[in-house]
């Protein structure tokens, strides 16, 4: 697996790779050659790569380029201008899904049903009703077919969360709300995955003919497991916070 590590599959340099024995695919987080952004893949075959497209090169994603440009000029100004910018990292975060329609439309590369693109209302109204948050990006169950109802979910992922998240006490706007409730609930999503590989290892440890109390084993697969569903309940709630927009 470490062989394509470095290598250039279509547009992706494959940075770091890996292989999830519980979902059974392939992890990969690659940059675009052309806009250097990253993006973290799960496929079934490393081919698949060559047919996935760059949602920031399509301008599909410019979150993060907006929050780059913003962040790296906020140091040098003065209060007034920084309230002024803070208001326009607010306001991206209202306006999100109005331009990710237009950006989708406006896009020669992937198709869009006629049901969204005549009506920017049935867009929004499909978006609220299946998942859509601020902190979540749009993506296509099949990259070979274009943005439909049926091809499209929201999802979490982990692009454009800083290292270090800006204390909401020192950043009180709706953007960095909006970061540490992704923050948040990626890290979650992160701890359920590797909860779920280590309950997968427990189980193979009851196999093992070298150990006599199994059953520290078994009690730890079952708290495990409980762990889990107090975390799916956490996801839960974190899915259902309505923001002042």
């Amino acid at each position: 697996m470490n062989k394509i590590k470095n290598k250039i599959i279509g547009r992706w340099k494959v940075e770091e790779v890996g292989y999830s024995i519980v979902t059974k695919k392939i992890n990969i987080r690659a940059s675009c050659v052309n806009c250097t952004n990253e993006y973290i893949f799960e496929i079934d075959k490393v081919n698949e790569l060559n047919n996935v497209e760059c949602n920031s090169c399509n301008g599909l994603d410019i979150e993060g380029k907006l929050g780059d440009t913003l962040n790296s000029k906020k140091v040098s100004l003065n209060r007034g201008t920084k309230k002024v910018i803070e208001n326009e990292k607010d306001r991206y975060i209202v306006d999100k899904l109005d331009r990710l329609w237009k950006a989708i439309v406006k896009s020669n590369k992937v198709s869009i049903c006629k049901e969204w693109k005549n009506d920017i209302g049935e867009f929004k109204r499909w978006s609220y009703s299946n998942g859509y948050k601020p902190w979540k990006v749009l993506d296509r169950f099949d990259k070979s077919l274009g943005y439909t109802p049926d091809n499209c979910y929201w999802r979490l992922d982990n692009k454009s969360i800083p290292n270090n998240l800006e204390r909401i006490l020192n950043d009180n706007t709706l953007s960095n709300s909006v970061r540490y409730i992704k923050d948040v609930s990626y890290n979650i999503e992160d701890i359920r995955m590797k909860l779920a590989i280590i309950c997968v290892e427990c189980n193979e440890l009851l196999d093992s003919n070298h150990i006599i109390n199994k059953g520290n084993i078994g009690d730890c697969v079952t708290n495990i497991k409980q762990c889990e569903i107090y975390l799916s309940k956490c996801s839960e709630l974190i899915d259902k916070i309505r923001l002042m927009m």
